[in-house]
């Protein structure tokens, strides 16, 4: 029984050293630049990527992009050329997609280097909820990961979905765009800015400006010269 014992014991540690090694193994590196060259260290300052490209991100989602001249490619953790420069843009992975800029259009790769959405789109963003900008004609509408159009491009200005509503603009006026391509507030504002995490939103509408709910319900109007004074007030009375 006792042996028995033991034997559960130094599985049990076997498999926690395991982990531990993997937890090492995936340490993320660290960007460093020496000379103007850009290159990775691990946590312990031991260089793995030697200082050689001309610039490079921090890693996001298992990826670090790096520049070399002009063309962009991806590390991957270990600090191995996943993805060889040759892009001339590039955007981090969501949703296992990144876009890039090849031949002068953009389109998504996924991490094996493979095009999932190709490269047909004038400019385009990396995914955001599950949507991203893209630009056709010179107009904005939204894909979804398969490539599919969910809202087509005929929009003059398009923003990122925002807590379930995409800013969008048509013609002069900014509305509020549900994901599948209704209005949930149809354009009627001269100025607008995305909702936010308590669900308000700054509109401008006739001139003043307003906060909003996602129901386009007015909360109040918004002064903010006479918010600076206040704020300003509020830190002068701290200082005495």
């Amino acid at each position: 029984m006792r042996k028995l014992y033991y034997s559960v014991l130094l599985t049990i540690l076997a498999g926690s050293m395991r982990s531990q090694q993997s937890i090492v193994k995936e340490s993320v590196l660290i960007k460093f630049t020496q000379d103007y060259k850009v290159g990775y260290k691990n946590e312990r300052g031991v260089v793995i990527v030697p200082n050689k490209y001309t610039a490079g991100s921090d890693f996001e989602n298992g990826f670090a992009i790096i520049l070399a001249g002009d063309k962009r490619g991806y590390l991957d953790k270990y600090g191995n050329e996943a993805i060889p420069p040759q892009y001339q843009d590039a955007s981090p992975f969501y949703y296992g997609l990144a876009c890039v800029k090849k031949d002068g259009l953009y389109g998504y790769i996924n991490p094996q280097n493979e095009w999932v959405i190709k490269n047909t789109f004038q400019n385009a963003f990396s995914f955001y909820e599950g949507v991203a900008r893209v630009m056709v004609n010179n107009k904005w509408g939204l894909i979804n990961l398969k490539g599919e159009f969910i809202l087509q491009s005929e929009y003059v200005d398009i923003k990122d979905c925002a807590y379930g509503l995409i800013l969008a603009r048509k013609d002069k006026l900014y509305g509020y765009l549900k994901s599948n391509g209704s209005w949930a507030i149809p354009p009627q504002y001269e100025q607008a800015m995305s909702f936010v995490f308590d669900g308000t939103a700054e509109v401008v509408s006739h001139g003043k400006t307003y906060l909003i709910n996602q129901k386009n319900e007015i909360l109040r109007e918004i002064n903010h010269a006479e918010e600076h004074e206040e704020e300003e007030k509020k830190y002068k009375e701290g200082l005495k």
